[in-house]
């Protein structure tokens, strides 16, 4: 797997959530939003084929 790096901005409650998942399942937090994005562009799927609307 490659990987860019990117910049992007989070709640700092977002940030202390992502910071505790992280020392506690010991993953690294780019692996967990990674995970997310990836869990997000499987539900959905069908956006990125124009299929259907964002958040409708």
């Amino acid at each position: 797997m490659s990987t860019v790096s990117g910049s992007f901005k989070i709640t700092k409650d977002q940030h202390e959530k992502l910071k505790k998942m992280s020392e506690l399942t010991g993953v690294s937090q780019a692996t967990i939003v990674r995970k997310a994005l990836d869990d997000f562009f499987k539900k959905n799927e069908d956006i990125l084929t124009d299929q259907r609307t964002l958040f409708k």
